[in-house]
């Protein structure tokens, strides 16, 4: 599994540190991490960001592709969102997922049952300390979310993700 940074992290503290949590996050949920060094708040989705993404996403053979809303609230991750689907656009399945700063204009069409996966998704979560008084970050926000989204899906008393799907392409 491939991870992608595309910010370094500057207006939200000391980028150094950003990336010591990024890598310990990735550590725990057995992911290669990739740093794109672009300027925070001020990320585009142009030519420069969807070529770094399509350089990973070939080099890695990846088959599958998931990315931020770009419904989200933060402009890096509309603007990551639209860079990733112009890069993903010769993977088979791409999918939008939601953190709780999207506004409410997501519509999933699927959801996945991870009640499995959230100890270790928490712990990951709370490997980024210098983010705590992110809002989209909350792990309280995020385990709501979940329980909702499992709620909405009939998948009572468990955990779930929600996507938006870009594209899925079976053969």
């Amino acid at each position: 599994m491939e991870e992608i940074v595309l910010t370094n992290g500057e207006l939200g503290g000391d980028p150094e540190v950003r990336k010591s949590e990024a890598k310990e996050a990735a550590n725990l949920i057995e992911a290669k991490v990739h740093f794109g060094d672009f300027a925070e708040g001020s990320l585009r989705d142009d030519y420069k960001v969807v070529s770094y993404l399509e350089t990973i996403i070939k080099s890695s053979k990846a088959d599958v592709v998931y990315t931020l809303s770009k419904t989200d609230r933060h402009q890096d991750h509309r603007n990551a969102s639209l860079a990733s689907i112009s890069a993903s656009r010769v993977v088979n399945e791409v999918y939008e997922y939601e953190t709780p700063s999207v506004i409410n204009t997501f519509s999933p069409q699927m959801y996945v049952n991870v009640t499995d996966a959230m100890k270790v998704k928490m712990s990951a979560l709370r490997c980024h300390q210098s983010q705590s008084m992110r809002r989209y970050l909350e792990v309280d926000a995020v385990e709501g979310l979940a329980k909702y989204r499992a709620y909405q899906a009939g998948l009572h008393g468990k955990m779930a993700e929600a996507f938006e799907v870009v594209r899925v392409v079976w053969q």
